[in-house]
């Protein structure tokens, strides 16, 4: 998947969430729209693999946001290999 497709589904999802009176969950969802942009042309694997490298593990033991935000990013990575490789 393209990061501009992923760029159109969050916000599409965002605004179904503003709709269904979750304006603070559609906020979030648009704050993570921001670690995508400018890269419109990249792989969704390939963005998420590289910015979980980006992550220092040092950093994990010290924040629960930074272990969250790591492992949610490491599992969307390992999903997004397996359908890449099922889909070729």
């Amino acid at each position: 998947m393209q990061i501009a497709s992923l760029l159109k589904l969050l916000s599409n999802y965002s605004g179904l969430l503003k709709h269904f009176g979750r304006p603070e969950t559609a906020r979030e969802l648009q704050s993570l729209s921001r670690l995508f942009a400018g890269q419109e042309s990249a792989t969704v694997a390939k963005s998420v693999g590289a910015l979980t490298k980006k992550i220092p593990v040092h950093y994990a033991g010290q924040s629960e946001a930074i272990r969250i935000i790591r492992d949610a990013l490491s599992q969307l990575e390992t999903l997004l290999l397996a359908a890449s490789n099922d889909g070729a």
